[in-house]
Parts: structure tokens; sequence; C-alpha cells
């Protein structure tokens, strides 16, 4: 009896028999190389660019309502600067505006300074934050 030959397995490519683990590295290349070209092109690989920072201000009136927004942060400006991009504030902190509601305090009643949830018993204007801080000015019950 004659023997058969025996057939290699494997694609031809381009005259190139290539078995199936070849094909894998071949494509873990082809990938890594797509990666690598997609990242310099999107532009996240210059390192010159650089990223905006930005915070969240709060200002919360009570019942009456609150207002939230997402402000750049620029070099150098304090909390209470952020907060007069979205609303009208004294200069002593006393009565805050945003449209036709306006709060004040008064011998109960605060602005209370909160940064990530946690009260500030500074002023805001001394309170330089940083990139993805939540800040928020509330109206609450006065300690004493």
């Amino acid at each position: 009896m004659a023997k058969r030959p025996i057939k290699e397995k494997g694609f031809v490519i381009f005259g190139v028999r290539m078995n199936s683990q070849a094909w894998v590295l071949f494509g873990l290349v082809a990938m890594f190389l797509f990666a690598t070209l997609g990242y310099y092109v999107t532009g996240a690989g210059n390192a010159e660019e650089t990223n905006q920072d930005f915070v969240q201000a709060s200002v919360v009136f009570g019942i009456e309502g609150s207002i939230t927004r997402v402000v750049t942060l620029e070099e150098g400006e304090s909390a209470i600067d952020l907060f007069r991009e979205i609303a009208s504030v004294s200069a002593d902190l006393s009565t805050i505006t945003i449209g036709n509601v306006s709060k004040s305090s008064n011998n109960t009643h605060a602005w209370k300074y909160y940064v990530n949830g946690a009260l500030r018993l500074d002023n805001p204007a001394s309170h330089f934050p940083a990139s993805g801080d939540y800040l928020e000015l509330r109206m609450s019950e006065r300690f004493y």
C-alpha cells in the first residue's frame, strides 16, 4: 500500500504557509501596531498638551432648590471665584443670589462651605481647590 503524503496544516498567505500559532503571534503584533498608531494619531501621546482641570460647584438654598455646575479651574483661582461664576455672592459671603432666588445669613441660619462632603471652617476665599473637587455652599442652621 502506498503512503499518502502528509498534508501540512495551516493557511498559505503570499506563498508562506502559516500554522495557527503563527497566526496568533501575527495577530498580537498587528494589534500592538494599530494600538500604538491610534495612540499617537489621536494625540494622546502628545506630552506637550495640557489637560484642563474641572471642579463641580453647588449652591444649595434648602427647600428653595440648588444649582450645580462643572466649572473650569484656572490656576490661582480660589473657591469664592468659582462660586461667583454660577451665582452672585456678596463680599462677606452673607447673601447669595441666583436668578430671583436670594438667601442671606441670619441669627439661625448661615452659609456653610463644604469640600468633597467635609465641612471647611475657613473662608472659600482662602481655599484653592484641586482638580476634581466637589465644592458646595449650603444654607443650614448655625452651630451656636
